[in-house]
């Protein structure tokens, strides 16, 4: 399966202006490390085949016969192989097989962002995902990650420290920058502190290689779509303790909506430094500027899910004003991984990073529809978040006679300061038909802000975990304590509350390994996550709580490069906010949510040519308790059913050579608004790829490979969701992609 494997193609962007950047960056790498590199190669075995790659004659190397057991090499925080990874940190903060780990998870390789053609956000990672729902908003842009995971919320984190996001601003990576996307469904405060029961998203960035890489690339696309990025990595020195990783992207487009535009610049420094074999030190630098994120095109119902006489919004129409709507976006972080081994069974880690995320977002949406006159509002977000996070680890193995231990206790702190305004106010209607998108929009009055205060909030937490292995059974339990306060100044209100929480969370699971490699498991989990406010009388809210119990089995063939997970799973969220029925200015908390459902994935690399992504959700998600008059509603945007398949067939041998083709199909059935009111339809989308490799035709462009992806290939129309308004889908998309390898 080598072929598949090893295959590495681009279909993340980056503009034109960035080439000169790679130029000068190419050379320096080439420069600096190619006698190095050449001596490795030479000596180091081939990952397919098992012998050298370069060097000496095929007689002059022979090796002795070598038997290997135990469970695939594999860098846990590393791309994958084809579509399939078999280790993952996210689930347990070690290096732990996931086939040994009770609890689901999924990975999304690096080849499966490229195959599929991921370019304009993360949220298309996840459309062939088990138990998440992507693109809630529809074709909005303005989010990089609209994302849910088994109906109840997830927490983002990257490279496993926490993403602060805010109402609206939230931090967003470019899929180009990331190795690997890991999702660890269910409860998970007990490594993590406070997050949605739903779980946790880990954004994997890519980071300095032993091996030499040079890419460039470029794209263009539907809409005006262009990009253009590149990556390169290697060693600095001929010892190869210092390696260096420097990775960028940009795009410049239109949208499928019209007088909007979406463009953005990213580019992430990275060196690592190895002064002996025990000891790692990667400094890791982020920055991305947004000045258009495309758009926020709420609308009504009416005219789009729901019929209108005088005819139906259309699928370009821009509710916007062409002097007033703004969506721009910067955001720079810096931090450091930090790594220490002290022998075979004691090591250490600190993770650090402090990021600053800054949003600017002025709208005019619309509200409702009356024939062809659409009620429009305007809406204000000023915002900015500085955070800085950090976690301490030390990790144990020892053996207490035939049962083995790896304990891991950590300390980890987050710090975080905001500041938001935000405003809303009525503004001219607009005709669907024959828009006006010049009108002079009346100003803010005082009383349009409803917003606008500064909040702090600070989080330590303390945990410890084992994981225990006899024979074939492994278990892992583990338990917190988190201490969190906050302090929050209105400063329209002039008042100033602070909150104490804390919370103590735990986990336990227990998994069979057979023989054969079917691994049934059951865990049970428990999350908390903070609730802003005070109720009428002053009192601050306690935090929201959530319980997972889950049963599954898990499959890993030994003659299969395949990784299957099937779950159970039966989440509750608790001290959810409600009406008090003896105060109605009054909120409690005895509301609850519960989310039931069934999970089928499965990723295989079945052949060297042929490649296979299958994933089946079902998810009912409920409200169970609450005062609003809503117990029984579905959540909202939440299918019942989702089916998603994606398979990739590349031809290494015969006429064909070169030549790959991929086709997905996307099923999600009917959803529902907050209310349970408005019914959203199902709809099924197809997705296509194709690539070829130009080596093929002609050694002189060895390295070099064009592609085309198209999303939603038969250009469906649909509603995505109702949630506060209507979003219209994304329509077709197609990017074409010509790389180089060197």
């Amino acid at each position: 399966m080598a072929g598949h494997m090893q295959r590495r193609r681009p279909v993340a962007i980056a503009v034109s202006n960035l080439l000169s950047v790679a130029a000068v960056a190419g050379g320096f790498a080439l420069s600096g490390s190619a006698s190095a590199a050449d001596a490795l190669v030479a000596q180091a075995p081939d990952a397919a085949s098992g012998v050298p790659a370069t060097g000496a004659p095929a007689a002059d190397r022979t090796l002795p016969a070598v038997t290997v057991t135990g469970t695939r090499a594999e860098a846990p925080n590393g791309p994958g192989t084809g579509y399939v990874a078999h280790n993952s940190v996210a689930a347990t903060k070690t290096d732990t097989p996931i086939l040994e780990t009770p609890q689901s998870i999924s990975v999304i390789t690096r080849d499966q962002m490229d195959d599929y053609g991921v370019t304009t956000s993360v949220n298309e990672a996840f459309r062939y995902t088990a138990g998440v729902v992507t693109d809630i908003n529809g074709a909005d842009t303005k989010l990089d990650s609209t994302t849910n995971v088994r109906g109840v919320g997830r927490t983002e984190y990257l490279n496993g420290l926490p993403l602060v996001i805010g109402t609206f601003v939230a931090p967003a990576f470019d899929p180009y920058m990331l190795d690997r996307i890991e999702v660890v469904k269910g409860p998970a405060s007990v490594l993590y502190g406070q997050l949605a029961p739903g779980g946790i998203i880990n954004y994997v960035t890519k980071q300095p290689t032993d091996t030499p890489l040079h890419e460039v690339f470029m794209q263009v696309g539907n809409w005006g779509h262009v990009g253009g990025g590149f990556d390169f990595s290697g060693p600095l020195d001929a010892d190869h303790r210092w390696l260096y990783r420097l990775t960028a992207v940009g795009v410049d487009t239109g949208t499928q909506v019209d007088h909007t535009k979406d463009n953005r610049v990213e580019i992430a420094p990275s060196i690592t430094w190895r002064p002996d074999s025990a000891t790692k030190l990667t400094l890791m630098a982020d920055y991305r500027r947004d000045p258009n994120m495309g758009f926020w095109n709420k609308l009504p119902a009416q005219g789009t899910l729901l019929p209108n006489p005088a005819g139906q919004i259309p699928y370009n129409f821009y509710s916007g004003d062409l002097g007033f709507n703004t969506t721009e976006s910067n955001q720079a972080s810096v931090g450091y991984q930090f790594e220490h081994a002290f022998n075979d069974n004691v090591t250490v880690r600190q993770n650090a990073r402090f990021m600053h995320t800054g949003f600017v977002f002025h709208s005019v949406q619309g509200d409702s529809l009356d024939g062809t006159t659409l009620v429009r509002d305007k809406f204000l977000d000023e915002s900015w978040e500085n955070s800085f996070t950090l976690d301490n680890q030390a990790q144990v193995k020892f053996d207490t006679g035939p049962v083995k231990h790896t304990v891991l206790v950590g300390l980890d702190f987050q710090h975080t300061v905001a500041r938001d305004t935000e405003a809303d106010a009525y503004v001219q209607s607009q005709d669907i038909f024959n828009p006006n998108y010049s009108m002079a929009l009346p100003p803010y009055t005082p009383g349009d802000y409803y917003i606008r205060n500064s909040q702090s909030l600070n989080q330590i937490g303390v945990y410890a975990q084992d994981q225990i292995n006899f024979g074939h059974w492994y278990a892992t339990l583990g338990a917190r304590r988190d201490y969190v306060s906050s302090t929050t100044d209105d400063f329209l209100g002039m008042t100033s509350t602070s909150q104490s929480n804390h919370s103590f969370t735990w986990r336990g699971g227990l998994l069979y390994r057979f023989d054969s490699g079917i691994a049934p498991y059951f865990s049970y989990s428990t999350s908390f996550q903070p609730t802003i406010g005070t109720n009428a009388y002053g009192q601050p809210f306690v935090p929201t709580t959530g319980k997972q119990y889950e049963v599954g089995v898990k499959f890993e063939p030994r003659n299969v490069n395949m990784m299957v997970t099937a779950s159970l799973f039966d989440i509750r969220q608790q001290n959810v906010l409600t009406q008090d029925p003896s105060n109605p200015n009054n909120s409690i908390q005895t509301g609850e949510v519960r989310s039931r459902g069934a999970e089928l994935e499965a990723h295989a690399n079945l052949t060297e040519d042929f490649g296979i992504i299958a994933a089946y959700t079902y998810t009912h998600a409920v409200v169970t308790k609450s005062n609003n008059g809503d117990v029984g509603n579905r959540i909202f945007a939440i299918p019942l059913n989702a089916i998603a398949v994606w398979g990739e067939y590349d031809f290494h041998r015969g006429p064909l050579a070169g030549l790959g083709a991929g086709l997905g199909v996307r099923f999600t059935s009917a959803t529902f608004d907050q209310s349970n009111t408005l019914r959203v339809p199902s709809f099924t989308l197809l997705d296509a790829a194709v690539h070829y490799n130009l080596g093929r035709v002609d050694p002189r462009l060895k390295g070099m490979t064009v592609g085309v992806t198209a999303h939603n290939l038969l250009n469906r129309r649909y509603v995505q969701s109702c949630v506060n308004g209507c979003y219209y889908g994304l329509e077709r998309s197609v990017i074409a992609t010509a790389k180089l390898d060197w």
